[in-house]
């Protein structure tokens, strides 16, 4: 199986800019550091401008934009964070899936 490379092949220290790779990458950062991620560090932690981070944000708004989802995003001054929905946020597991198969 051929590999494929994250950068270009003109400069091979220039990673190529993937939207779909790099919300991965935010979401992985945002998941690990469970707090509030400020952009500008999300930013440099990526390599990326912001412009990008904002495609990058709008990506992970479709991802967790389901309201019975139990993950959302939020945006606290000027930052990002991954937390759980309200709807969950102070049941125990058990309630939790007792809550899911009620309603589905």
């Amino acid at each position: 199986k051929e590999e494929t490379s994250i950068y270009t092949e003109e400069n091979e220290l220039t990673p190529i800019y993937d939207p779909q790779k790099v919300s991965c990458a935010i979401e992985a950062i945002l998941f690990a550091a469970g707090y509030p991620m400020g952009k500008e560090k999300i930013m440099l932690a990526c390599g990326i401008n912001e412009e990008q981070l904002e495609e990058c944000i709008e990506i992970l708004k479709e991802k967790y934009s389901d309201p019975d989802g139990g993950i959302i995003l939020i945006f606290p001054e000027k930052c990002i964070q991954l937390c759980t929905n309200k709807k969950y946020r102070h049941k125990s597991g058990t309630e939790i899936v007792k809550l899911y198969r009620t309603t589905n």
